[in-house]
């Protein structure tokens, strides 16, 4: 859509004002309801030359190929004269004055960097007038796109499939950074587990170390308590003695 410069009306059935909307033919064939380019208004003639277009009105800088023109007749209360879709690369080139040739009603011709197009439709309704306008023209008619359209063709398609792959790149490098960051997230959940794990460990040892310690002075106990139990046996017999021996006197 950028080589094309301007748009030309030839024979439109109106009164005389009318503009036109362009729009996008997406992927699934189907026409978008909101244009994204609208002409300037061309009052009170049936063959308008419209303004050019300009690209920095263009709601994206995208390739577009494949679009649906709608032509409006510019009263009181609009309304559609007709519409046509257009594929950019099916254009015909024409060689001669657009104002020599008779077209038929509603037509739409495209002007491109290098010249003059039509569609295959209204190429074959203008055939035999053409045919005859190159005869007496000093230039030769070809009916397929100039050279340097169709690098310019070429080279724009190739950039939109440049930039197609772009995209799956980057999408492909935004997955892998959201994987590199789910495995660093998951590598230091590891981390603090194994942090935790670790101080677990050392809080188990220092447990048994504590038991271990109760264990031995409760052995030093029992054995303390085994040598003095005779000791204290004899005590608690003479005391007993003793006692009995008071009571007795």
């Amino acid at each position: 859509m950028r080589h094309v410069i301007s748009l030309t009306g030839r024979n439109l059935m109106s009164f005389g004002h009318s503009y036109y909307s362009i729009h996008r033919i997406n992927g699934n064939a189907e026409i978008e309801r909101d244009p994204f380019y609208t002409s300037d208004i061309v009052y009170s003639s049936s063959n308008p030359c419209w303004n050019n277009i300009l690209l920095n009105n263009l709601y994206t800088k995208k390739y577009v190929n494949q679009i649906h023109i709608n032509v409006w007749d510019a009263g009181l209360v609009p309304c559609k004269l007709f519409e046509i879709d257009i594929n950019i690369s099916e254009l015909l080139y024409i060689e001669v004055d657009v104002w020599d040739i008779v077209f038929p009603y509603n037509s739409i011709v495209l002007n491109l960097v290098d010249g003059p197009y039509i569609t295959p439709d209204t190429y074959k309704k203008i055939r035999n007038d053409l045919q005859y306008a190159t005869l007496n023209s000093v230039l030769q008619f070809d009916t397929k796109l100039m050279f340097s359209t169709k690098n310019m063709i070429e080279m724009i398609e190739f950039s939109s499939k440049l930039e197609a792959y772009d995209n799956v790149f980057n999408t492909m490098r935004d997955k892998e950074e959201k994987r590199l960051q789910d495995k660093l997230f998951y590598n230091s959940r590891v981390r603090e587990k194994n942090i935790k794990s670790e101080r677990i460990a050392q809080l188990k040892l220092k447990l048994k170390r504590l038991n271990d310690d109760i264990e031995s002075k409760n052995e030093t106990f029992l054995t303390m308590k085994k040598k003095l139990s005779p000791r204290l046996e004899t005590y608690r017999n003479s005391f007993v003695t003793i006692l009995a021996m008071k009571v007795c006197y």
